[in-house]
């Protein structure tokens, strides 16, 4: 048996905000046959249906939409799939964008990639599932996220893994952009699907045996922003985001690993100093503001959640000490496991000094009633056994 052990330290992941936390995923990329056809949505069908993908509406129909390929705002190549709704919907529209089908690999997972820019969703989600048929094309189980209610900085990486149920030999992915509310609204931009087979086992000829290659240890987090915070000093401030997350540990050691997050205070732009002339400040926000907690774990695949050693899920105050969100125990988490990120931002109403510039009566290191502003802070996760 061949092993290669991996310890891998993620790099880190800026959150920035407007009193808007935005977490921005990073995880492996390996190279891979895509098992699907047009994942960019290219060709000649802007503003129509792309090519290899359909629309359709389930429940209400809704009442102003968008879907169509368009040029507007690509994350790579010239076309991306626009999904939009406006405020005159009812709770229950739901727009879905829906693949050909394609054959599944038998004996091996499968895992869905793609890019998506959520510029708006209010009152709405966006889910995507990998849903299964039988030779027949009758429906035989699907795998489905967990809502995205939050928008993204940017395009950001989304993740879903799923293994074929019994009798399944093809499968579809799906999109579906659902009103929660009454008058809710959206607009995303999906671009580069991929998805691909997983697998460990590699044959070796010429005995009867087979060698079991140890992988890596992979961790992935889509984004999602904190909304802005209306500054009132007659009540508490809070803002709130969630985030898809996945730990994958295919080392094949079963050494158990830990997932560690820390978070530098946020500071802010350049505020001008009414106090002075020409005189400006800097404000800190800290980091101990934001509580961060990991719910609905799921098992994908490989071994199953034991509810004693793990993985096991955890609640913490975010500091710039690492601190453990998820962690399983030697000899558990040898698997695939989908969860949320819950992040908690409760805006202080007094904010300290950090530096100032020019001649204002303000100082370094007093305490000043939270000025509007933009608040920028770094997030590092790191997952490892032995940490």
């Amino acid at each position: 048996m061949r092993k290669k052990n991996v310890l891998k330290k993620l790099p880190n992941i800026l959150l920035s905000a407007a009193l808007a936390l935005s977490v921005i995923g990073s995880g492996q990329a390996t190279a891979a046959t895509n098992l699907i056809q047009n994942g960019g949505f290219e060709g000649p069908a802007a503003g129509g249906s792309g090519a290899n993908w359909s629309f359709g509406t389930i429940g209400n129909i809704p009442q102003s939409l968008q879907a169509a390929v368009t040029g507007e705002d690509p994350y790579e190549g010239s076309q991306a799939q626009i999904l939009a709704e406006n405020g005159a919907s009812l709770a229950g529209d739901n727009l879905r964008v829906i693949s050909d089908s394609y054959p599944i690999v038998q004996g091996q997972g499968l895992t869905l990639k793609f890019k998506s820019k959520i510029v708006n969703i209010a009152d709405a989600s966006l889910n995507y599932a990998i849903v299964f048929y039988d030779n027949a094309d009758t429906l035989v189980g699907e795998v489905t996220s967990s809502p995205v209610t939050s928008a993204t900085v940017g395009y950001s990486d989304f993740i879903l893994r799923a293994t074929p149920p019994a009798g399944a030999t093809n499968f579809k992915i799906r999109f579906d952009s659902i009103i929660s509310q009454d008058g809710g609204s959206y607009k995303l931009f999906i671009d580069n699907v991929e998805v691909n087979s997983t697998s460990n086992t590699v044959p070796v000829s010429g005995d009867t045996q087979v060698g079991v290659i140890g992988g890596e240890l992979e961790f992935y987090i889509s984004s999602g922003s904190f909304n802005d915070v209306e500054l009132d000093y007659n009540k508490t401030m809070i803002s709130q985001t969630s985030s898809n997350a996945s730990v994958t540990d295919n080392t094949g050691e079963a050494k158990g690993w830990k997932l560690k997050v820390s978070l530098t205070d946020f500071m802010s732009e350049q505020l001008v100093d009414p106090s002075g002339t020409n005189a400006t400040i800097v404000l800190k926000l800290p980091a101990s503001a934001v509580t961060l907690q990991t719910t609905q774990l799921t098992h994908v695949s490989g071994q199953a959640v034991d509810p004693t050693y793990g993985p096991n899920t955890g609640s913490i105050t975010l500091s710039s000490a690492s601190k453990t969100i998820l962690s399983a125990d030697p000899g558990f988490g040898s698997g695939s496991y989908n969860y949320r990120v819950e992040n908690h931002l409760t805006v202080p109403k007094t904010l300290e000094v950090v530096s100032k510039e020019g001649d204002g009566n303000i100082q370094v290191g007093q305490m000043v009633g939270t000025r509007s502003g933009v608040y920028k802070a770094t997030v590092n996760y790191v997952i490892g056994t032995g940490l």
